[in-house]
């Protein structure tokens, strides 16, 4: 498969292969699973880090980071371009053309979700009528592990205006009548 919209001699922004491994683990009245989901191989091109690094205007102010790292002189070691004159700029009027320097490897394992249940038992359940009673504490996006700066490996190249997948808790009370 090939991406016909992406610019030319860009890398593909699908992941090489992608999935996700599901465990469940029970012993006695306890249960715990987890789901663990992956992207490998996925290219992106971070366009929020490409705002930051922008020399300021209206919307984004300049990281001093990037101003302090800039290059200075002829033979001055650094990943930062120089600051651009606006007359000077081809296609922008703030100094931030697109550049291969905010491609980043997206690749990602993603904690999913966790879930830790325990099935009730006793003389209490038959004083409510109920078959069965279990209680559960799910916790969805844990954490992620990636190398990718932006927001979230998992959005698409911009990666702006986005929030990043949120944490949730859960707590869960099942009655079987």
């Amino acid at each position: 498969f090939t991406d016909i919209y992406a610019p030319y001699g860009l890398p593909n922004s699908l992941p090489k292969s992608f999935g996700g491994f599901n465990n469940e683990l029970n012993y006695g009245p306890v249960t715990i699973s987890a789901f663990l989901q992956f992207d490998y191989g996925r290219v992106l091109y971070n366009n929020m880090n490409r705002n930051l690094s922008r020399k300021g205007d209206a919307q984004f102010n300049s990281i001093k980071w990037y101003y302090e790292n800039r290059w200075q002189y002829e033979g001055h070691q650094t990943t930062v371009p120089r600051p651009y004159n606006n007359a000077a700029e081809r296609g922008s009027a703030r100094g931030d053309l697109a550049s291969t320097r905010y491609l980043e490897d997206a690749s990602y394992i993603r904690l999913k979700n966790i879930n830790l249940t325990y099935n009730l038992n006793g003389d209490w359940l038959s004083k409510v009528y109920a078959k069965n009673a279990r209680i559960s504490l799910q916790a969805n996006n844990l954490h992620t592990w990636t190398k990718f700066t932006g927001y979230d490996p998992e959005y698409n190249s911009q990666n702006t205006g986005l929030l990043p997948v949120m944490r949730s808790y859960f707590i869960n009370l099942q009655l079987d009548f």
